[in-house]
Parts: structure tokens; C-alpha cells; sequence
């Protein structure tokens, strides 16, 4: 516990200047710099997870299109053809990923090279999405809600599920979950969402706060936050594997830190440019 509590002051101190100065001219790229390389770090972690960092054909694919996309993210991020781009990048993955994996029938099955282009897409649109919020209008407080949203629920649920926590969620994915810190996470994320929107009231120039639909959307949040935990969790056990890897000790990989955060961002994003609900204005 000791080992995991200092890993997380650390990561948190390094990382926090890091989201501040995202908004400055050297900043923003140091900014979609670091969450590119938490994207490579993670789609590696996906090579170990299905075993096929050995196997060029899939993990050499997967090492450029993380990079690929988060170059393409860096230079072409509010131009008419960074979506183009994106799709293109992805369609070349998946593409050269299926024909690769046909013309070496035997090595990897095409229902493991599937699952882990899927995994892959469902994380690159994740730190993507990171960004994405970040250079939208009032992107420059919307964006901390990912982060809230996911630690808020997080912390929630353990300590609610730890005091009173009865009935499990889901056993065969997560034993330690219970449904009593569920409901906790989704309380923890209104209450985080609902105490931002007051320090911005206070001290932002110039912000207006929705509250109800920041409470309203703290709840959808919290639900995405715990299934995302759930999922990564879910494709750990398939793959009989403890941790996603060990760059964070006491924590385990990239994924398993940023696994609800990676669900929840892209959620946020659609809500406010999708839905265009203004949550800030």
C-alpha cells in the first residue's frame, strides 16, 4: 500500500503541471506529447496481454499506429482532414493486422489478432479523446472532469465499498467490487463534479456552471468510470494475466491506472460536442 500511495504522489506531481500548462504555445505539445506516449505504452501493454509482441507482423502495426495517430493528432488536430486521417490510420491497422495474420495462418488465430485490434482502437480513441477535449471550447476546465469523474468514482467506490460494502457486483470479474461501492463511485463523482463547478463559479473569469447537467452527467460518468474499470479487469482475467505491466509500482501498467479514465473521456467529449450540452459557458 505504501509503495502505491508513493507511486501515485509522484505520478500526480509530475503530472498535474502537465495538464495546467496545456494550454500554453510549448505546453500543449509537451501536453499531446506525454498522452501519445501513454497511448504507446499502453497499446504495448495490449502486446503482452495477447502475447504478440514477438510477433512482428501485429505488434510492429500497433507500435506505429500509436505513433502515427498521435502525430497526426499533434500536426493536423482542428484541420478538415484530421478526422480523415484518423479513420484512414484505422483502417490501415485493422487492414494490414487481418491480411498479415491470413498469410501466417497458425501463429495467431484471427479471433485473438481481432480482439487485440479492438482493444487497441478502444484505447487509441481514449487518449485521443484526452486531447480532443482538451482544444474544444471552455476545453480548458472541461477537460479536468475526465480526470475528476474517473478518480472521484474511483476513490468513492473503494472507501464505500471497504465500510459497508455487502452484496458483490460482479464476482467472476472483480471479487472486491460490491454494489454498495458502486452506488458510492456514482455519489463520489456528483459530488466532485458539483464541488469543481462551484470553484469555477468562484474563482474562473467568466464561467457560467450548469449544475444540473453537471450532476446529471456525473452520473452517466460515474457508470461509464466503473465499467471501463470492469472491462479492462474482464479482459485481464480472459488473458490470465494480474497486472496490464509494471511501469507504475505498486499500481501495475498504463491500463491499469488510466483504464476508467481511457472510457470516460471519450463519453465527456460526445456530451458536449455530440450532444452539445454546455456544461460550462
Amino acid at each position: 500500500m505504501l509503495k502505491r500511495i508513493i507511486t501515485g504522489v509522484v505520478a500526480f506531481a509530475l503530472f498535474l503541471p502537465i495538464l495546467v500548462f496545456s494550454g500554453h504555445e510549448i505546453g500543449k505539445y509537451v501536453f499531446m506529447a506525454v498522452i501519445g506516449a501513454l497511448a504507446l505504452i499502453a497499446t504495448d501493454e495490449m502486446c503482452g496481454c495477447f502475447s504478440v509482441r514477438k510477433v512482428w507482423f501485429i505488434s510492429i502495426p500497433t507500435y506505429l499506429f500509436a505513433i502515427g495517430t498521435t502525430l497526426i493528432t499533434i500536426f493536423f488536430r482542428g484541420t478538415s482532414m484530421y478526422i480523415p486521417y484518423l479513420v484512414c490510420a484505422a483502417f490501415a491497422f485493422a487492414f494490414i493486422v487481418f491480411v498479415a495474420s491470413m498469410f501466417n495462418t497458425g501463429k495467431v488465430k484471427y479471433t485473438a489478432a481481432a480482439a487485440h485490434v479492438a482493444t487497441v482502437l478502444y484505447v487509441i480513441c481514449g487518449f485521443l479523446s484526452i486531447i480532443g477535449l482538451r482544444y474544444v471550447e471552455m476545453g480548458t476546465y472541461l477537460f479536468y472532469l475526465i480526470f475528476i469523474g474517473s478518480w472521484c468514482t474511483d476513490s468513492f467506490a473503494y472507501f464505500v465499498g471497504v465500510a459497508i460494502g455487502k452484496h458483490k457486483l460482479i464476482p467472476q470479474v472483480s471479487p472486491k467490487k460490491t454494489v454498495e461501492g458502486a452506488i458510492g463511485g456514482v455519489l463520489g463523482a456528483v459530488i466532485g463534479f458539483l464541488v469543481y463547478g462551484v470553484c469555477l463559479a468562484k474563482f474562473a473569469d467568466n464561467v457560467t456552471v450548469n449544475y444540473v447537467a453537471m450532476a446529471i452527467s456525473a452520473v452517466g460518468i460515474a457508470v461509464v468510470s466503473q465499467l471501463g474499470d470492469l472491462v479492462t479487469s474482464f479482459i485481464k482475467r480472459e488473458q490470465g494475466i494480474k497486472d496490464y505491466g509494471k511501469v507504475l509500482p505498486g499500481h501495475g501498467g498504463i491500463m491499469d491506472r488510466f483504464d476508467s479514465i481511457i472510457a470516460v473521456a471519450p463519453i465527456i467529449t460526445a456530451i458536449v460536442t455530440v450532444l452539445g450540452v454546455e456544461l460550462l459557458k
